[in-house]
C-alpha cells in the first residue's frame, strides 16, 4: 500500500450500535403522511447504471424501504441496476433496532486473509466483525478495493478521477464494504423482494 497516504487508525469500534456513521433517528412521523406519499424523492439516478428513476419507481422504493423499517430519504436504500440495494447505512440502522446487537469492529485484514482471498498486498482489504448475543462467535466479513478498480477509475475519468471516493480514500470504501457485508449476514433484509413499479 502507499505509505505516503494518510491512513486511518488500525481499528475502529462501534459499541451498542453507537457510531458516527449510523444515521440520526428520523423525526417522528406521527400524524404525518407516509414518505411514500410525499413528493420529490431526492435520489433520482440509479446507482448502478445511472439511468433516471421514474417518479413511480421512486415512490415504490420509498414504500419498499418503509416495509423493512428503512428510510430511503436517509440513504438506507437505493436502486442499483433496477433493484433495491440496502446501503451500509441501512444495515447499520437495522442493527441498531435489534436488542441483541452489541457492536461492530473493523480492522485491516491480515496478510493471510488477503492471500486466501486471492488478492494482492497492494489492494485495500478490511475485516468487519458483528457482535450479537444470538451468536457464539462474531459474524465476520471482508471488503476490498483492488488496485485494478482504482486504475480503472483513473482511466475512465482521467483528470477528474481524484474526486472519486474510490480513488481518494479506497480504504474507506473497502471498510464500508466489509461493514455492509457483515451486517447483511447478521441482519438480512429482503433485497430479492421485487419493488412494484421498479425500474427495469
Amino acid at each position: 500500500m502507499d505509505n505516503d497516504r494518510e491512513l486511518p487508525q488500525e481499528r475502529k469500534s462501534w459499541i451498542e450500535g453507537k457510531s458516527t456513521i449510523v444515521p440520526e433517528d428520523p423525526p417522528g412521523q406521527a400524524g404525518k403522511k407516509s414518505r411514500a406519499e410525499m413528493a420529490q424523492f431526492p435520489i433520482r439516478i440509479d446507482a448502478g447504471d445511472f439511468r433516471e428513476i421514474t417518479p413511480a419507481a421512486q415512490i415504490a422504493l420509498i414504500a419498499w424501504a418503509e416495509h423493512y423499517g428503512l428510510d430511503a430519504w436517509a440513504g438506507h436504500v437505493v436502486y442499483y441496476f433496477g433493484k433495491p440495494y440496502v446501503t451500509a447505512d441501512g444495515y447499520l440502522w437495522r442493527a441498531k433496532t435489534q436488542p441483541t446487537f452489541r457492536g461492530i469492529t473493523t480492522s485491516w485484514a491480515s496478510a493471510e486473509v488477503i492471500k486466501a482471498l486471492r488478492l494482492l498486498d497492494i489492494d485495500y482489504v478490511w475485516e468487519a466483525c458483528v457482535y450479537d448475543d444470538r451468536f457464539r462467535e462474531p459474524i465476520k466479513a471482508y471488503g476490498a478495493v483492488t488496485a485494478g478498480e482504482i486504475h480503472a477509475a483513473r482511466e475512465s475519468l482521467k483528470g477528474k478521477a481524484e474526486t472519486l471516493p474510490i480513488v481518494r480514500k479506497p480504504w474507506g470504501i473497502a471498510e464500508k464494504r466489509a461493514i455492509r457485508s457483515a451486517l447483511k449476514l447478521a441482519y438480512p433484509i429482503g433485497e430479492d423482494t421485487p419493488v412494484p413499479g421498479e425500474a427495469t
